[in-house]
């Protein structure tokens, strides 16, 4: 009996190993489809050959264009007309009055800062020779004798108190008597 349950389940493990080794089937194959590209998109900068670059003397608003794009034009060549020409020309005439007074201010300044700076050289000096005057009058003031002196007069001092005191002691014996 232990024989016929061993060989059953060896032949039960033997059958579990055979179906689990069993050949994978293959999957169909997927047919690949062609893509047609109809854009290409890109990144860049454009740059023209030559850029001019317009300026304008005076301030103002364009009134009239007279060049269109893609025109040629030469040197000198009016291509625009600004508003207010004339109020344009007045403030530019302004501003150059405005730095003719600046230049006048400036050139007083440089003239008379010259002058500013001689007369504080001059209080420089003068401030130096008071401090040289002053530092010879301390190097002539006797430390010693003015130790003496202010021991002299604190001492004046005590006997002017015990004075004072004895005063004031005899001022009291008589002040009861009225």
């Amino acid at each position: 009996m232990k024989k016929t349950k061993i060989l059953v389940i060896l032949s039960l493990a033997l059958i579990l190993t055979l179906s689990a080794c069993k050949a994978e089937e293959e999957a169909p194959p997927v047919p690949i489809e062609a893509v047609s590209l109809s854009a290409v998109i890109a990144e860049g900068h454009i740059l023209p050959a030559q850029d001019v670059k317009l300026s304008f003397p005076v301030r103002g608003r364009v009134a009239e264009i007279l060049a269109t794009e893609g025109q040629k034009v030469t040197a000198d060549t009016v291509i625009v007309r600004l508003a207010d020409f004339e109020q344009a020309e007045a403030s530019l005439h302004a501003a150059e009055l405005e730095l003719i007074t600046a230049q006048d201010a400036y050139a007083d300044f440089v003239r008379n800062g010259a002058l500013s700076e001689a007369e504080a050289w001059q209080n420089y000096l003068d401030t130096q020779i008071l401090r040289a005057e002053a530092e010879r009058e301390w190097e002539d003031v006797d430390v010693n004798s003015l130790e003496d002196d202010i021991e002299e007069a604190e001492s004046d001092l005590l006997d002017f108190k015990e004075d004072l005191e004895d005063a004031q002691d005899d001022f009291d014996k008589y002040a009861d008597l009225d």
